[in-house]
């Protein structure tokens, strides 16, 4: 029986090319958290609103500044959920596919030790 084993999870690992003994092991994509366009965009949109509000109360360029610190942070935060998000799904993902190649392997050599007449459970 031992003989069928090591012969089994041999075919086993040449099929799935998966070793349950040295796992290799798919990693999740890193998503970066650099603020870049999403910071711009908010920060221009917030500009021209302040600009506006700041025009009706008699200062346009205070109101423009402050609007574009405001959108500035308003676009890092959606930024930062966003990537989050995305590093989750990454993460789920290669969690799936860890089990899918574990999955494969114990298919296959279930498939070969039943093939030697063994049953498996």
């Amino acid at each position: 029986m031992d003989a069928d084993e090591m012969s089994c999870y041999k075919w086993a690992v040449q099929q799935s090319g998966y070793d349950p003994m040295n796992p290799t092991k798919v990693e999740a994509t890193q998503v970066s958290t650099k603020s870049g366009k999403s910071m711009v965009k908010g920060a221009a949109g917030g500009a021209a609103a302040g600009a506006a509000i700041g025009a009706i109360a008699g200062d346009a360029g205070e109101g423009a500044a402050i609007g574009a610190i405001a959108g500035g942070l308003r676009g890092r935060m959606s930024n930062r959920k966003a990537a989050a998000a995305q590093q989750q799904q990454n993460n789920q993902q290669a969690a799936a596919q860890n089990k899918a190649l574990e999955d494969n392997f114990k298919k296959a050599f279930s498939a070969c030790m039943e093939g030697k007449g063994y049953t498996v459970e």
